[in-house]
């Protein structure tokens, strides 16, 4: 039987007759990674649901690259209630083709599932990265609306309640779904005061219209406000405000941001970077020593140990300005003496002689750091 054959079943919605299709297909052509997505979708919608995530993760695996099939493997992943990995499937969908609107599907249906069953465990606050970025994907969808609220007054966070609410345009806060949860806001003492205080600050009745949208004109006082401005995300390609510093989704930094009076600016280098940099001074230096007393020595070892000093000075060069490649010679480098000092500190400390075994420890300690530091400055 034919792809074509196959496809047409499929999109008939025949998906019993497609899955025998479809199986036929990938008896002559075991590659086609098409062939293994509409394999897996029919047998999800056949309620086939495990079968169905092994043939999509059969496609993913043949094309990685493509967002209908990353798309195809987050729907089976979320039919099987693995809501988590389907995340990560809906977001390589989107990296691949921001305008996938299934995968945006998907991917909001999926942050608000997982978000509630974390809601329900022994630590609701776990929900809350998930539900606030399926709020931000879709920021007025009551869908997304519901459960974010219901957390923050399940744990007692009246302040970012009260937000969430004074942010909903004035037709969404009388939707069905989310209109109990306001009234049982301003029912609860913890949250009262804090909804007092945005009926205070909401717009009289003389600037909205009677659906709630703005008329034009507003009382004295009172700042309109403006429709956010979403822009793609340099780094991820979602949705986010054009005001942000920072993406809430990848956490890419966008722009710089302001500090008060230049008190919050710190300091300009970090401490491990201080520390590498006169490490790395100290090393050069005494490799340079090194160097000068090794030309009076005798001229059967003097090439040796000049090589050796000159090798020594380019290692402590390429920490100090920061040289990748000289940088991990160096550390490979320093794990011998750091194996050779542990087993003297081990024999000093059997044996109870105790100065060697701090020397030993002294020594140890040096390199170890240096380790440490060369792996932090690759980081």
């Amino acid at each position: 039987m034919t792809a074509l054959t196959a496809q047409e079943l499929y999109d008939q919605q025949n998906y019993s007759e497609a899955v025998t299709a479809y199986r036929g297909v990938l008896d002559v052509q075991p590659a086609d990674s098409i062939a293994w997505k509409n394999l897996g979708l029919s047998l999800v919608l056949m309620n086939q649901i495990e079968e169905g995530v092994v043939a999509c993760q059969r496609a993913a695996d043949l094309q990685p690259g493509s967002s209908d099939i990353r798309y195809g493997l987050g729907y089976a992943l979320g039919a099987a209630k693995r809501f988590e990995k389907a995340v990560d499937e809906f977001d390589a969908a989107l990296y691949l083709n921001p305008q996938n609107q299934q995968a945006k599907q998907g991917l909001l249906y999926s942050l608000v599932q997982h978000g509630n069953s974390l809601a329900e465990s022994d630590d609701p606050r776990m929900a809350e990265p998930f539900l606030s970025r399926a709020h931000k994907l879709a920021p007025q969808s009551p869908s997304a609306i519901v459960p974010l609220l219901q957390l923050f007054i399940t744990t007692l966070q009246p302040m970012k309640a009260v937000k969430l609410v004074s942010d909903m345009p004035g037709n969404l806060r009388t939707d069905p779904t989310i209109a109990p949860l306001i009234e049982r806001l301003e029912a609860d003492p913890e949250f009262s005061v804090h909804m007092k205080q945005v009926k205070i600050a909401a717009p009289s009745a003389h600037s909205t219209s009677g659906n709630g949208g703005t008329s034009g004109v507003s009382a004295p006082g009172v700042p309109q406000h403006q429709p956010i401005v979403y822009i793609g995300c340099p780094n991820c390609k979602q949705q986010i405000s054009a005001m942000a510093f920072i993406c809430p989704h990848c956490n890419f930094k966008i722009k710089e941001s302001g500090t008060f009076a230049g008190r919050d600016t710190g300091p300009a280098h970090e401490w491990q970077d201080v520390a590498l940099t006169i490490i790395s001074i100290l090393w050069c230096l005494q490799s340079l020593v090194d160097f000068f007393f090794a030309l009076k020595l005798p001229e059967m070892v003097r090439p040796i140990v000049i090589t050796v000093d000159v090798v020594s000075l380019f290692l402590g060069a390429g920490c100090l300005f920061r040289w990748e490649w000289p940088m991990t010679i160096t550390k490979w480098f320093l794990y011998l003496p750091l194996f050779r000092l542990g087993i003297a500190f081990m024999a000093g400390a059997i044996m109870g002689l105790w100065a060697q075994a701090l020397i030993a420890l002294l020594f140890l300690s040096i390199v170890g750091f240096m380790i440490y530091l060369i792996n932090w400055a690759s980081d």
